[in-house]
């Protein structure tokens, strides 16, 4: 949320461009309705959702702040 309100052009301009950059990876069963994704009204596919998180995988803050560190 706090990302989407600082997003040059606001909440909708950052939900317009996860749209697109959902497309760009190839996801067209996917619309998002709202920033963080996790309204009912988004409409992700298992398939579609596969291809993000293989998008996510290169960046390396992303991937390491996603993966759990095992408990020693």
């Amino acid at each position: 949320m706090v990302l989407a309100e600082n997003f040059p052009g606001g909440r909708e301009a950052f939900i317009k461009e996860m749209n697109t950059t959902a497309r760009s990876l190839t996801m067209y069963n996917t619309s998002f309705s709202d920033p963080t994704g996790l309204s009912n009204q988004n409409t992700p596919t298992a398939a579609d959702v596969s291809k993000m998180v293989l998008a996510v995988g290169g960046y390396g803050l992303i991937k390491q702040l996603s993966v759990k560190n095992k408990l020693k």
